[in-house]
């Protein structure tokens, strides 16, 4: 053999005894390959400004000119990128199936509760997350019950990085309402700036909260304004500025996306509110006439007894929120979770589908799971859900499957729960798993996790062989491997 021969063999022999190693070193360390290939979804951008100016000891201001409390904090996750998807048939085919009238006002229909006085503390949040649900309440036709919940719980309990009345977002309300903190009544709790844990009694279960994506353009209000007459006032938050409000018209338009943040809910519209009722940007006002009908907490003596117009071209305006998925209390005896901060971001291996899971033990009284919940970063999520008994600590595969999977399409972003026709039962004092498959198309970042992000959410904590990640359901990774903090944030609902 030619001695160039000889070094073509060599190298051949070099690089398949590389290869070898390698695939040895991988096949050794899954949990190493596989945490390396995860990505968390990029952080929102107004997040990201918000948190530099917090670190800088500039937090934005969070009182108006006339001594108004602001107080909306954007959230890490972004689902801007939502509003550019193609909407499905069946979803269209609901929205255009409906003619929306030229004017609405959930208050002639008694679905509004009064207006009430966030004061000095950045509450606003919290305030328009009791808005929607007491609105909810009230049903389609204003006859049901009048109530008043306490936003002061969720302003002093809310876990995240910082004290009552330094502002919050509709993700925080989800945490708080889903970890079944609340809601408690406000005669309990009430406002301002005072919390007594011992008198807070949780007065419903929150089990389902739509996130409805933002428009496409300023006349895409259809999906507002189905929410607004399906499920009454919608949360929305949008970037304050004094200079573009109009006081003697009560009409309110911010032409940028600059301002503080602020957070209020829609309970109608007229697309006849004359543009001229805007204040003018040098020479130019909105591009068309017609606004949204807007309830805010600065009380009743603030703009037109407590509610203004916004501009349907308002280039601030983020849509929205409803939490409509109110139930009693008696609906489930055991919430089984591991993220009491809810939704902080979303994973993927570059690809819309991944599987999450989490491994419970069943406790005596609770161990007929009736349902599962988890968050949503696609409209159309499609879950594909999995109980089985008796797993061992570190697999949330093994053990037997109870029963059959349950395969659900869920239309809009958010928080959800899917309830099982038949309860599945497993052994009290053992463990279980709950495992979903999540597909969210469009959107490379299918599993939602909670995990500790500095100045935020660093209340955050996990342990290994809670939560697990895998790619194909089959080989499964603690996902603690990938953020010591992280965990999957999937609940299990258990009665007797």
């Amino acid at each position: 053999m030619s001695a160039s021969k000889r070094n073509t063999a060599f190298r051949m022999l070099c690089t398949i005894g590389l290869v070898f190693v390698v695939g040895i070193f991988f096949a050794m360390s899954p949990s190493l390959s596989q945490a390396q290939q995860l990505q968390q979804a990029p952080y929102n951008p107004d997040f990201l400004k918000y948190m530099e100016q917090v670190r800088q000891g500039k937090a934005p201001l969070k009182v108006t000119e006339e001594g108004f409390a602001l107080g909306y904090i954007p959230p890490p996750i972004d689902l801007s990128y939502a509003k550019n998807l193609p909407a499905t048939a069946s979803e269209a085919a609901a929205v255009e199936a409906v003619t929306y009238p030229a004017s609405f006002d959930l208050r002639t229909q008694n679905r509004v509760t009064p207006v009430k006085n966030q004061g000095a503390c950045g509450s606003c949040w919290a305030f328009a997350t009791m808005a929607s649900i007491e609105s909810k309440l009230k049903g389609p036709t204003g006859t049901g019950p009048t109530t008043n919940y306490s936003e002061q719980h969720p302003n002093a309990t809310h876990g995240f990085d910082w004290p009552e009345c330094e502002g919050g977002n509709d993700y925080i309300s989800m945490a708080y309402l889903g970890r079944w903190s609340g809601p408690v009544n406000e005669a309990d709790v009430p406002y301002p700036y005072a919390v007594d844990d011992t008198a807070a009694v949780v007065r419903k279960h929150i089990q389902d909260v739509d996130q409805i994506k933002d428009r496409a353009n300023f006349t895409d209000n259809d999906r507002v304004k189905a929410a607004v007459t399906t499920h009454g006032a919608l949360y929305i938050s949008f970037k304050w500025l004094d200079t573009r409000y109009n006081a003697t018209k009560y009409a309110y338009w911010n032409n940028g996306t600059t301002g503080e943040g602020h957070a209020v809910a829609i309970i109608g519209w007229n697309d006849a509110f004359p543009k001229t009722n805007f204040k003018k940007v040098g020479t130019a006002l909105p591009a068309g006439n017609g606004a949204f009908l807007v309830k805010n907490s600065w009380g009743a003596t603030w703009g037109n007894k407590g509610y203004f117009w916004m501009s349907y071209y308002d280039k601030s305006l983020q849509t929205g929120t409803s939490f409509r998925g109110i139930q009693a209390v008696t609906n489930y005896k055991r919430n089984y979770q591991y993220d009491p901060l809810g939704w902080v971001s979303s994973v993927g291996i570059s690809s819309p589908t991944l599987w999450g899971a989490n491994i419970f033990t069943a406790a005596t009284g609770a161990n007929k799971i009736k349902a599962v919940s988890f968050y949503t970063g696609a409209p159309n999520t499609k879950v594909t859900i999995y109980v089985r008994n008796n797993v061992s600590a570190t697999n949330p595969k093994s053990g037997t499957q109870v029963g059959t999977a349950v395969t659900k399409t869920i239309p809009t972003m958010g928080y959800h729960t899917v309830v099982f026709s038949t309860p599945k039962t497993v052994t009290a004092g053992k463990k279980f798993s709950v495992l979903i498959k999540f597909n969210t198309p469009g959107f490379n970042y299918p599993l939602p996790i909670e995990l500790a992000v500095a100045d935020y959410s660093s209340g955050a904590k996990a342990s290994a062989n809670q939560s697990f990640y895998s790619s194909d359901g089959n080989t499964w990774y603690d996902i603690t491997t990938y953020d010591p903090t992280c965990n999957v944030c999937i609940k299990a609902f258990g009665s007797s």
